[in-house]
């Protein structure tokens, strides 16, 4: 009997893997208040109230992800040309510059109250010790640059070797160019990768399409429907990963 394939590197979702989703629904409210407070400066005091604004804004912008998704469900969409329309349909054209700093209002509200738990940095550096490649790979209209300033701020970043963020590939998960740009950064070809997450489509089938293992993560999310794509191994939180990777290593049940 050959030796398992040897296991280099591990891939990780984010949302619902290394932290729970956002929750409040009132977590924007901070940046739309921030963004009128900006807008009435321009243009006066006939700007829409911050409640407004957001609801306004969020529906439209959302409208057009949505619309997005359903016409090229493969590619990202752009979040600023999304924001320019949504200001555009309440008749402000305030520039390119101020859209990106809207966004990052945006995202930085969005990511308020989120945290990620000591112990899943324990996990991180667990694997880079035993000498484990790590990249994160995510489906997020988030800019680059403020993910990785996110996970700078929470204590992950220095743990990656590559991270692939469909807003900088320009596709989601499950299309295989957004693993492979996370497998080519890591120098690790598919087959001694494995990938972790919560989703049986973009977290289990579309990297076992490329010859990954895989685990699912029911921590933060429930587990997939019957009949669903079948993960190598299944844990309920994050922190039980190197054990289950050690089994897989060996070859038995993980």
């Amino acid at each position: 009997m050959s030796d398992p394939t040897p296991i280099r590197a591990v891939l990780l979702d984010l949302g619902d893997t290394l932290w729970p989703g956002p929750r409040s629904p009132r977590r924007l409210r901070p940046a739309f208040e921030a963004i009128r407070r900006e807008l009435a400066a321009r243009y006066g005091p006939e700007v829409p109230g911050a409640a407004s604004l957001e609801e306004r804004i969020t529906r439209h912008v959302g409208r057009l992800l949505r619309r997005h998704r359903e016409r090229e469900p493969e590619t990202e969409a752009d979040w600023e040309h999304a924001m320019t329309a949504a200001l555009a349909a309440l008749s402000f054209w305030p520039g390119p510059d101020f859209v990106r700093w809207a966004v990052e209002q945006w995202c930085a509200a969005d990511a308020a109250g989120t945290a990620v738990e000591p112990s899943k940095l324990a996990v991180l550096a667990a694997l880079r010790e035993r000498g484990l490649r790590l990249a994160v790979v995510s489906n997020t209209v988030t800019p680059p640059s403020f993910m990785d300033r996110f996970l700078a701020e929470q204590g992950v970043l220095p743990y990656l070797s590559a991270r692939a963020y469909s807003s900088a590939v320009g596709y989601r998960k499950p299309h295989p160019r957004i693993y492979q740009a996370a497998l080519d950064g890591l120098l690790v070809p598919a087959a001694e990768a494995v990938f972790v997450g919560d989703d049986p489509q973009g977290d289990v089938a579309g990297p076992q399409a490329l010859g990954m293992r895989t685990v699912l993560t029911r921590e933060y999310r429930q587990g997939p429907p019957e009949g669903g794509p079948r993960p190598d191994a299944v844990i309920q939180r994050l922190e039980e990963l190197p054990a289950v990777l050690e089994r897989m290593q060996a070859g038995g049940d993980a």
